[in-house]
């Protein structure tokens, strides 16, 4: 006897939730009823799996309720993600990471009026020409890695992103999310942008007026950059500045010395109060942007320094002792053995 039919719809609907998505929607083939309820699941995750050509299972009907779609290592053309997405136009949380396929050409849209959260990665290969386009207006948190395969990256309507991480190769690209991302109030820029970002003229850089944290990904410590980006966050509280010297053949600025600001950053004047740098390893110019820093951080607080022990030698020492415009202002070490 089939009692489990005679269950409400809500009940039914959160048993297939802790269903995998295939596995859910087997059961279509049961009744009508079943086909209902799968087109109104509010979750769909799927890992590693290919489609070469839309399954008809999910694709062929509309799915008016869908509100969370995750897609995990999954090889498919851009034509057969582009067709599932227009079937979950209710979409308020949305993963594609490691969809790829390789030499291929097109389009990938993502625009969702109801989109709240979007993780992108790629690794789409060096002979895939992609244009990406979001188009997201409800969108409050976004985390895109796209380090090779697009022609081109348009964006529009990120003026509602709150908090973001950006990891992009191409330069044009970081500024049109940069412009785009104007009441943004906490960021994350990656490697990438650190290869390209540096080079841009320092006007090109928009005003990021809501900004209340940075963090800034980097090979070597360009100073020039930070306090480029400093002057564009006046009502920024916390800076952290994270070393990554994986892949690193040669500095890729070289000629980015260390030069004194025309103007104190607004921030440092008077929100910024930490101050973060995490697998510190000393550079040319490191001790000249400390001093600049502990002299002109008025409401400075703290200045938080991850350093490898066995190359620290005695700055440590040294910078304990340079003058500080705050007398709230501490200077923390912690020690950083095992770098990767």
């Amino acid at each position: 006897m089939d009692m489990i039919s005679d269950l409400p719809d809500c009940i039914l609907l959160h048993i297939l939730s802790f269903l995998p998505t295939k596995t859910a929607f087997l059961t279509t083939v049961l009744s009508r009823r079943w086909t209902h309820l799968c087109h109104h699941l509010q979750h769909l995750h799927f890992k590693g799996i290919t489609i070469p050509s839309p399954p008809p299972s999910w694709c062929r009907y509309h799915l008016p309720s869908l509100k969370t779609l995750q897609l995990y290592n999954v090889d498919t053309s851009v034509g057969n993600l582009e067709e599932l997405l227009s079937h979950c136009t209710a979409l308020e949380t949305l993963v594609l990471d490691s969809v790829c396929r390789f030499q291929e050409e097109g389009q990938l849209s993502i625009c969702f009026p109801s989109l709240k959260s979007l993780h992108f990665k790629s690794y789409w290969g060096y002979t895939v020409r992609l244009l990406l386009v979001i188009d997201t207006p409800s969108l409050k948190r976004l985390y895109i890695q796209a380090l090779s395969g697009f022609r081109e990256i348009r964006v529009r309507n990120l003026h509602n992103v709150e908090e973001a991480s950006i990891d992009i190769y191409k330069q044009s690209s970081v500024l049109e999310f940069l412009v785009e991302l104007c009441r943004i109030r906490i960021l994350e820029l990656g490697l990438s942008v650190f290869d390209c970002l540096p080079e841009a003229p320092p006007h090109r850089i928009p005003e990021l007026t809501c900004l209340q944290r940075l963090e800034l990904t980097v090979r070597c410590f360009d100073t020039r950059y930070i306090m480029d980006m400093l002057q564009k966050c006046p009502m920024l509280k916390l800076l952290a500045i994270v070393f990554n010297r994986q892949y690193v053949i040669s500095d890729p600025h070289p000629s980015r010395k260390w030069e004194l600001p025309v103007k104190v950053p607004t921030c440092l004047a008077s929100h910024l109060k930490v101050i973060k740098i995490k697998r510190y390893f000393e550079s040319r110019d490191d001790r000249d942007f400390f001093a600049y820093v502990l002299q002109h951080g008025l409401v400075l607080e703290s200045l938080d320094i991850q350093v490898d022990r066995a190359k620290a030698e005695a700055f440590p020492e040294e910078l304990s002792l340079l003058p500080r415009s705050s007398k709230t202002c501490q200077i923390n070490f912690s020690w950083l053995y095992d770098y990767v």
